[in-house]
């Protein structure tokens, strides 16, 4: 099995977490020696309490440069993103990643390697990376149980995800199901209760810092609830960290104080849609028209 580097801001985690995230993501053995990782964990706590309180005024969305203003005006009247963020308030802007936080606790230690390849000093290059044009369907085949009731689909990009439920008629027939995918492809700044956080695009974005980069293009929104900030997630640092008085800046992962580098299998994403049959009991008789059995789609990803 393939192994992974990963980078994971320790300070701001428990104990336990931090502990197991030194490990690989693994839970230690039950005669396993941990000290050394509790350590590193308390000397990383020691160096975050040591910081003085957060007490940045919001930060403030920069233009695009002049030779990039054509492209975010064609960018801004895409119609999948006008269909997307419908009611939203958003933009297209540049950020400076110093002011940006993060609410995902690990990234991939070899993010760098993903951009490698850029021409970070050439604006247009940048633009492509960060707020790509349309590309191609990527293609994603299922495999479905033999009971033919449900369908599961896998991938090694993390972002695999349910997308939405949908409704349709196929030949006369009632069609419920859901569309699969890996999420819109932009790097998002999103502003809520005046701190900015990255919203998407964290590997790119950590990949940025390493090489230097620190101001770049983005999909900008300035969210009015969780939904749409997109950081209330049980995975996620919790919210008296990120809006706490000493939060983690993205930066963060680069500094040896507060961050760990530790290597892990490399894992996939699952998702797996399955039906199931039930009853109810009819109140009335005159109910009796409903059929008693539905059908009840339900999902779960690993």
């Amino acid at each position: 099995m393939g192994r992974q580097e990963i980078r994971g801001l320790i300070a701001w985690m428990d104990k336990d977490e931090a502990v197991q995230i030194q490990l690989g993501a693994c839970m230690p053995l039950a005669d396993e020696n941990t000290t050394a990782q509790g350590e590193s964990w308390a000397n990383a706590l020691e160096h975050l309490q040591s910081r003085e309180e957060y007490a940045l005024p919001t930060p403030t969305l920069e233009p695009l440069p002049e030779d990039l203003r054509a492209r975010g005006e064609v960018f801004l009247q895409r119609a999948d993103l006008a269909v997307h963020f419908n009611g939203w308030e958003w933009t297209v802007g540049t950020a400076n990643l110093d002011n940006v936080l993060p609410f995902q606790k690990v990234g991939s230690a070899d993010a760098v390697e993903r951009v490698s390849t850029i021409d970070v000093a050439d604006p247009q290059a940048l633009f492509s990376l960060c707020l790509p044009d349309p590309g191609g369907t990527a293609e994603l085949p299922g495999t479905v149980d033999n009971d033919r009731k449900g369908i599961a689909f896998s991938s090694a990009n993390p972002n695999l995800r349910v997308m939405a439920a949908m409704a349709a008629a196929i030949d006369g027939q009632p069609f419920y199901g859901f569309t699969i995918g890996f999420g819109l492809p932009f790097v998002q700044v999103v502003e809520y209760q005046g701190r900015w956080f990255i919203r998407d695009g964290y590997h790119r974005c950590y990949g940025l810092l390493r090489r230097g980069v620190r101001r770049i293009p983005c999909l900008f929104i300035r969210a009015r609830d969780t939904q749409q900030f997109g950081g209330d997630n049980p995975h996620f640092f919790r919210w008296e960290t990120i809006f706490g008085p000493r939060p983690p800046f993205l930066r963060d992962f680069l500094d040896d104080n507060v961050a760990f580098t530790a290597n892990r299998s490399i894992t996939g994403r699952v998702i797996r849609i399955t039906s199931a049959d039930c009853c109810r009991t009819l109140a009335h008789s005159s109910e009796a028209s409903p059929p008693v059995a539905v059908s009840k789609p339900a999902t779960k990803g690993q």
